[in-house]
């Protein structure tokens, strides 16, 4: 016998961010280039703290945006009853969730 779970039989694509990743990656190894060239060339004091936010910067804008892909990916797999609220109690629960709309 077959449960049903109430997720939809079909997940979306997942998208593979490849070219996203090799963008990260690239421009990463650039700014580790001009960096350790910086410090060659004794010019580190005006470089460094810039080449190392740029590097911070790109790790954690292609981190933040996998993150909010995986929360949507999470938000459309969760049935709702409007306003985000669950359709069914938590489990263990007796209590049926309030409806705030009306």
């Amino acid at each position: 016998m077959k449960r049903s779970t109430g997720l939809p039989a079909r997940l979306p694509e997942k998208s593979s961010r490849a070219f996203s990743k090799r963008m990260v990656c690239i421009n990463s190894a650039l700014a580790w280039a001009v960096l350790v060239y910086s410090i060659y060339s004794e010019q580190a004091a005006a470089v460094a703290v810039s080449a190392f936010g740029f590097i911070a910067t790109l790790g954690a804008t292609y981190m933040g945006v996998g993150h909010m892909d995986l929360r949507q990916l999470l938000a459309s797999l969760t049935p709702s009853g409007g306003y985000g609220m669950p359709l069914d109690a938590p489990p263990g629960t007796q209590e049926q969730p309030k409806d705030f709309a009306g």
